[in-house]
């Protein structure tokens, strides 16, 4: 090799890439030794210098890469910019990924309990989900439904012929008396077995009838709920379009909130038993003027005397408060009236905007 071919490290694009990284080896003898291609050979790709700064990847991208490689990091934010990637974006990095594992080992936690659930328990779960406004009663009567089910088709043939005969025959509204009978009859003939065996797919199949009734009462209950609601939307629309309640001009904001107060399901209300309920935007009015301090007792009560008796319950109540008004004015403006002189010796009040007069001799 000659001086013009000879090369140095400081020639060599740097490639910090661990993984390509090969493993040292020992220096064969010089017979053996296979000579490395120079830049004059075909062999060789065409080589461009790069700048000195973009030798080496900055150690933060590097330790980025590094853990994204190696799975601790799922993902690099949104919110970075991989081209400038500072200090403060690997922080970042950090805290979205560690959350990213948090939510992950909670969805693994909860997929593992629900897993671990009977189906009993998922069913009863799962009624109280896409029933929300059912009360405790109702929710009780479903799981009782549902566990006499599961232990009715958990019963066996074998061990539990007579029980499938007594629930099958009491289920079909058969007296005590005559179910005791059939009972002992099976019993002395030896038939009792081969009886439960031909009961048990029907006795199955009353089980499920009563859970299955439990959830169609729920739907039919959801099905006339939403025929009402489309009603009362079409009533309420009929009535604001015409801008006015009882000759009273609305607003924009007041029609907007009655409105509300109408027709939305949506306000969140705390009720017995800490659970909570979705009520209309009036009935949470009502039960905040009733059981808050935020409440106006008084007002609730002026309200139940218009829905019950309309406007004209509360006209009177607006009347006297305008003429107790009117009279407190006319007192007021006595006390401070001016009196002049009529004729040079006698005073004259002044007049009262017609409610009357005070006449002096």
């Amino acid at each position: 090799m000659t001086g013009a071919d000879e090369f140095t490290f400081l020639d060599m694009e740097l490639d910090l890439d661990y993984d390509d990284v090969e493993t040292p080896v020992e220096p064969e003898p010089v017979g053996q030794q296979d000579v490395p291609p120079t830049q004059d050979d075909d062999t060789q790709d065409d080589y461009i210098p790069a700048d000195d700064d973009s030798q080496v990847e900055d150690p933060l991208i590097s330790l980025a890469n590094g853990l994204l490689e190696r799975q601790f990091f799922k993902e690099i934010p949104e919110t970075v910019d991989p081209s400038a990637f500072t200090e403060d974006a690997f922080y970042t990095t950090i805290e979205h990924n560690t959350n990213l594992r948090v939510q992950d080992a909670i969805r693994e936690e909860r997929e593992s309990l629900v897993g671990a659930l009977t189906g009993v328990t998922q069913s009863i779960m799962a009624y109280d989900i896409e029933n929300p406004n059912a009360t405790d009663e109702e929710i009780f009567d479903y799981m009782q439904a549902t566990l006499a089910a599961r232990d009715i088709t958990s019963l066996d043939v074998e061990k539990d012929a007579e029980r499938i005969v007594r629930q099958y025959y009491g289920s079909i509204n058969w007296t005590s008396q005559e179910v005791e009978d059939e009972v002992r009859s099976l019993i002395a003939s030896d038939k009792l077995t081969d009886k439960a065996r031909a009961l048990k797919p029907k006795l199955d199949m009353k089980a499920q009838e009563i859970t299955q009734g439990k959830l169609a009462q729920q739907r039919a209950i959801a099905d006339a709920e939403a025929r009402q609601y489309q009603v009362l939307q079409k009533r309420t629309m009929d009535i604001l379009k015409e801008g006015q309640l009882n000759g009273i001009p609305l607003t924009r904001e007041e029609a907007q909130l009655v409105y509300a107060a109408v027709m939305n399901n949506d306000v969140d209300v705390p009720v017995k038993g800490g659970k909570t309920v979705k009520l209309g935007l009036m009935e949470a009015l009502v039960h905040k003027h009733r059981f808050t301090d935020q409440g106006n007792l008084e007002n609730l009560m002026l309200a139940a005397l218009v829905m019950e008796k309309g406007p004209e319950a509360v006209k009177r109540f607006i009347e006297e408060k305008a003429a107790a008004k009117q009279v407190e004015l006319f007192t007021r403006e006595s006390k401070g009236s001016v009196f002049k002189k009529a004729n040079g010796n006698k005073p004259q009040p002044k007049s009262s905007d017609g409610l009357f007069r005070l006449k002096l001799n």
